[in-house]
């Protein structure tokens, strides 16, 4: 059987090419070692990293956002701003 994509918590591997942090409401909520250590594994193997909304709480939680510009929804800048002082938003 072939699979395009798995979950990994709230993560979703797609052929291992691709990686998109999910919009979820409570996504400053501490997340598992599992879905960051996925996250971080398939970035160091040339996947894009992508978080959809609140998703990006993933990709940066992972620090695959340090140094780096990003965006998130404007009702969760402040907190955002607060967690990921490395994060330009």
């Amino acid at each position: 059987m072939f699979t395009l994509a798995r979950r990994v918590g709230l993560l979703v591997v797609v052929l291992a090419a691709c990686l998109l942090g999910a919009p979820w409401a409570h996504a400053e909520e501490a997340w598992d070692a599992e879905p960051l250590d996925t996250a971080k594994l398939e970035a160091r193997r040339g996947a894009a990293v992508g978080g959809l909304c609140t998703g990006a709480w993933a990709v940066a939680k992972a620090g695959l956002l340090d140094g780096r510009r990003a965006t998130i929804h404007w009702e969760n800048q402040d907190s955002f701003s607060e967690d990921f002082e490395e994060v330009r938003l």
